[in-house]
């Protein structure tokens, strides 16, 4: 797939940001059931994201 450099450059800052917004939504609810949901979504979104876009820097084959 052929995408703009800074379609991906947005993609991984937004993918970071979630990584590191997620632990702090968790300390912030006072690790509440619905905190915990909403940081371990973050977590994973962050996650795929950052995966998705490094693999689409760098396809590899």
């Amino acid at each position: 797939m052929n995408h703009s450099r800074n379609t991906l450059l947005i993609l991984l800052v937004c993918s970071v940001m979630s990584l590191l917004l997620g632990p702090v939504v968790i300390l912030m609810g006072a690790l509440s059931v619905n905190s915990a949901f909403i940081g371990g979504a973050l977590l994973i979104i962050g996650a795929l994201g950052l995966y998705a876009g490094m693999k689409a820097l760098d396809p590899g084959e």
